[in-house]
């Protein structure tokens, strides 16, 4: 299924010129949220500080899946975020989820970011993927989010 706009959460967005580069020697990650998360608050800073991930259970595995994740730049300075799809296979249950998440998981530390969320239905309803489904996370072919990096005089 296509995943809907991103939104950038709001600590990335004020602070990409220093948050960037720390985002280019860590592991990028996507987790599944229920309806009752507070995944689309995007004052939160803290991937610990969302709410109602799925459980590990059903062929979901907290923390959810890698991603090849590649940061692209055009001549002018268009950076781009992209990566492949995620994937998950329900396995001895279904699967129910609202909304994905693509974090910056820094291995061995609390410091893990959340970067986007994105509901999984344009309508903002559950997801059901019944036992021995699939279901993937489909992102936009142009990228996931792209920035502008301007320079400021100080």
């Amino acid at each position: 299924m296509p995943a809907g706009p991103w939104m950038v959460y709001d600590h990335v967005r004020e602070n990409f010129d220093t948050v960037e580069l720390p985002l280019s020697k860590c592991v990028l990650k996507c987790a599944l949220f229920t309806g009752g998360s507070n995944a689309h608050d995007l004052s939160l800073k803290k991937f610990s500080q969302l709410t109602n991930q799925l459980a590990g259970k059903n062929g979901y595995e907290r923390g959810g899946l890698h991603l090849n994740a590649v940061w692209n730049t055009t001549p002018d300075g268009l950076k781009t975020l992209d990566s492949d799809n995620p994937v998950w296979t329900a396995d001895g249950g279904s699967l129910v989820a609202r909304s994905a998440v693509i974090y910056a998981d820094w291995i061995g530390t609390p410091h893990n970011w959340p970067i986007c969320v994105s509901k999984l239905d344009e309508k903002g309803e559950d997801i059901e993927v019944p036992d021995q489904g699939t279901m993937a996370v489909v992102m936009n072919e142009k990228g996931i989010f792209s920035v502008r990096l301007i320079e400021r005089e100080i």
